[in-house]
C-alpha cells in the first residue's frame, strides 16, 4: 500500500474554508463569527456581576478588580453546549453556577475562583453542560479554588 503525501501546488483548498467554518458553526449550535474568533464578548467593568445566557462562546474577562460570572440554570437544550472563559485582568474571576445547577462535583450554586493576580493573561476555564443542572470542567489552566 502506497500513501501520496504531496501537497497541492495551488490554494485552490483555500476557497472551502468559508463553507467549513458554516458547517461546523452549525454543529456547534452557534454562530460562525464566533467559530471564527471574530467575535469574543468582554466583561471589563470593575465589581461586575455578569449573568451569563448565551452558551458556546468565548468570554474574555480583563479587569482589575473582582467579578464575578453567573451562569443562568440549564434546560434540556443546553446539554452539550461550552462556556469558554478566559482571564486577562489581575482580578479575581469567580465563575458560578445559577440556581440548582452545579459545576463538577459541587452543590446546588457551585462556583470555582482565581484570586491569583499574577495569572493575568494565562487563566482559562473551558465548561461544559453534561446534562440539565450539571457542568463538567472540560478545560482549566490557573490556580482556581
Amino acid at each position: 500500500m502506497s500513501v501520496d503525501a504531496t501537497q497541492p501546488t495551488d490554494d485552490s483548498f483555500v476557497s472551502t474554508w468559508p463553507a467549513l467554518i458554516r458547517a461546523i458553526a452549525t454543529l456547534a449550535n452557534t454562530n460562525e463569527s464566533a467559530i471564527a474568533g471574530e467575535y469574543m464578548p468582554t466583561v471589563s467593568a470593575a465589581n461586575v456581576s455578569a449573568t451569563i445566557s448565551t452558551f458556546n462562546q468565548v468570554y474574555t474577562v480583563n479587569s482589575a478588580s473582582a467579578v464575578t460570572l453567573t451562569l443562568r440554570e440549564t434546560v434540556a437544550a443546553d446539554v452539550g453546549t461550552f462556556l469558554e472563559i478566559h482571564k486577562l485582568g489581575v482580578g479575581n474571576l469567580t465563575i458560578t453556577a445559577g440556581g440548582s445547577d452545579t459545576i463538577a462535583d459541587g452543590g446546588a450554586g457551585t462556583s470555582i475562583a482565581n484570586t491569583t493576580a499574577a495569572e493575568a493573561k494565562a487563566a482559562n476555564a473551558i465548561l461544559r453542560c453534561v446534562a440539565v443542572g450539571q457542568w463538567m470542567i472540560h478545560a482549566i489552566y490557573g490556580t482556581w479554588a
